[in-house]
This record gives structure tokens, sequence and C-alpha cells, in this order.
């Protein structure tokens, strides 16, 4: 009947949740090596100025001591990982202001981003530099294997779903000879709200498991991580001034120097004391709820250059530096959105309702939830 039919599905879910857990358990030391090693394969891809822009675990090789396997898998620094499929490598190095050579188009669903769809052209077009770009494709593969090693799921299954429609219509300006930036810009923004939905709604489901896989970071992958988000934090200040500098709802000089150098806090606090204002009037001119949008979008550019300089601060004092499987997801996930997908696309205008990341979003790594962050 339906009620037994009922009774055995959730004890089939209740079954299978426990094996997972188990399964975690027995091999958590395992899956932290394999953490370790992908990671320093990606600083190692960083050092050599390659993207291999098809990274997934069917790509991967473990070279270890044939003689002692399985017994290598439980500590990293007896083996290593490598890669069987090179067709889709590119070297990120151009010498001479020559152009990096353009790479086959195309990827694995679940691990790919729509700028795999893309030539150079027009990646240089969006983005300025396409070999960062390209080398973030293969950031985003790997927090996808880190998910999948600790979860034994897929992060993306559902944004996946969207690729196919995403290379039949690149394929289709690339036939019409159409201009791919607009085409580029729309089916980022598909992408990276459905991929941040999904990312924010998985993370939070299985931040248990994630939080209980520790990951010991080498020296070159934390020399990566500063680097990223150094230039992060670059890029996110020169917003902060372009936006500053745009508005005209503090036009004094001195309210806008102000302005550049408040705090997060400072700016929720101006916020805060313009939302009460508000509330006394609902009749509100459209100028205050402009200027509700602008210290809004200021309080997330904010609270985001914050956090990372926090990051950088907490890995450059550990002496061994180490991060559970959330913490990593949550650092490398917002530096692959900073990096594929601008700013303006994914609503963060004056004009638009809200930011997608808002300031108490952990996706923003702004949430004071975010306690580890700031353990010494």
């Amino acid at each position: 009947n339906t009620l037994g039919l009922d009774v055995a599905g959730r004890d089939l879910t209740a079954i299978r949740a426990f094996a997972a857990r188990l399964c975690l358990e027995q091999n958590r030391q395992i899956i932290s090596g394999i953490l370790t090693n992908l990671l320093d394969l990606l600083a190692w891809l960083s050092a050599k100025k390659v993207a291999m822009r098809d990274l997934k675990p069917d790509n991967l090789l473990v070279a270890g001591d044939p003689q002692n396997y399985p017994a290598f898998l439980r500590s990293a620094s007896d083996y290593s990982l490598g890669f069987i499929d090179v067709e889709t490598a590119v070297n990120l190095s151009a010498a001479d202001g020559a152009r990096i050579k353009q790479p086959l188009l195309g990827g694995t669903p679940y691990y790919a981003t729509p700028s795999h769809l893309f030539p150079n052209s027009t990646l240089q077009a969006c983005f300025s530099d396409p070999a960062w770009v390209l080398h973030f494709q293969d950031w985003h593969a790997v927090i996808v294997m880190v998910f999948n090693a600790v979860t034994g799921g897929l992060l993306f299954d559902r944004t996946a779903k969207l690729f196919g429609d995403i290379k039949n219509r690149v394929s289709e300006a690339l036939h019409q000879r159409a201009p791919l930036e607009p085409l580029m810009e729309e089916v980022s923004r598909r992408f990276w709200r459905s991929a941040a939905t999904e990312f924010r709604a998985k993370a939070k489901a299985h931040e248990a498991a994630l939080r209980s896989v520790e990951v010991d970071l080498p020296k070159s992958v934390k020399a990566l991580f500063v680097q990223v988000l150094q230039r992060d934090i670059a890029s996110i200040s020169e917003s902060v001034r372009q936006l500053i500098d745009g508005q005209t709802h503090f036009s004094s000089r001195e309210g806008r120097e102000q302005l550049q150098k408040s705090s997060h806090l400072r700016v929720c606090r101006i916020l805060k004391a313009l939302r009460v204002k508000m509330q006394l009037d609902p009749s509100a001119p459209e100028a205050l709820q402009a200027t509700e949008r602008f210290l809004n979008h200021l309080a997330v550019l904010k609270a985001l250059m914050e956090r990372k300089s926090q990051i950088i601060n907490v890995l450059e004092g550990m002496k061994a530096p180490r991060l559970n499987a959330h913490e990593l997801l949550l650092l490398m996930f917002n530096s692959v959105l900073k990096a594929m997908c601008r700013e303006e696309w994914y609503a963060f205008a004056e004009d638009s309702p809200g930011p997608l990341l808002p300031p108490d979003d952990e996706l923003s790594l702004a949430d004071g939830a975010l306690a580890p962050w700031s353990r010494g």
C-alpha cells in the first residue's frame, strides 16, 4: 500500500545516508590526501602556466608504489596525481605579446563552464584576460571533484543541463557570424545564477560532511590562494572606487572620501539609518530608494574585500595551513565566480532589485557564521 511504500522509501533513504556517513568515516584520511594532491596539481598547473580545461576523475592517474597499493593512499606524500588526456590543454604563457593559442572548444558539462565554449577573442573582449579565465576553468573542475570526493554527489548536476542549450546557441552564433559578447553575457547570467543557487543549497545540505574533512595545503597552494585573493581584492577595490565616483547620492569630495575609507560595518550603519528614515516615511522618494540600493551594493563589496583580507591573514599566519572542505569550497567558488562572471552580470546594478549575493550570504564569504576563518 501507499503507506508501506512511503515507510520503505524513508527507510531506504536513511540506510543510504548511514552508508554514506560510514563510508566517509572509514575513508576520511584517504579523501583528505586526494584533495591535498588535487590542489597541489592545480598549483603546479598555475606555476607552469598551463590550463588543462577538462579536468575530471576520468582524466587523472595516480602515481605511487604499486607494491604499496592501496596503503599509499593514506598518505598524500606517498603518491601524486597526473594527467591522462591533454587534448584540450593550452599554454597560457604567450611570449612577446603573441596571443594564446586557441584551444579546442568544449568540455564535460558537469565540470565545464560557458567559457569553455567561447573562443579566446570573446574571452578577451568580455574579461580582458583570457589566460585568467582559462586558468579558472580548472578551478571550477577541481571544486566539482572536491565536492564529489567528500559527498559522492555531483555539485552542479542541475546547472549542467543548461550546457546543451548553451553549446547549440554558441554554435549557431558562430555559424551566422553573429557577435558573441552579448551571448556570453546572457548565458553567463543564467549559468552562474543557477550554479550559485545550487552551490549554496548543496554546501548547506552537506555542510557537516564537508567540515569533517580537513585538507592540508602545500606551500604552493597557499601561495596560489593568496595570489588569487590579493588580485580579487584589488579588483573589488577598483569596483568600489568606480561605484563611488559614479554615484550622485554623496556628491561632495569629503563624502566620497569617507565612503572610500569606510569599513563594511560603517556602511551598514549608514544603510541602517537610511532604512529607519524610509520606514518613517512609507512614501520615500525614489532618490532614497536608489541611495539604499547603492549603499547595499557598497556594503557587499566592502564585506567581500574584508573577508578576503581576513582569509589571507589567516592563511599567512598558519605554519601548516589547513582548511576543511567546506571552507575550501567557499573560497574557491567565490573566486571562480569573480573570474567568470562580471559583477554587472549578476544583478549588482543599482537599478536591480538587489544583488545576487547579499552581505549576509555565506557565498560572499562575508557571513559572520564562517567562524573558522578567524581561527588562530
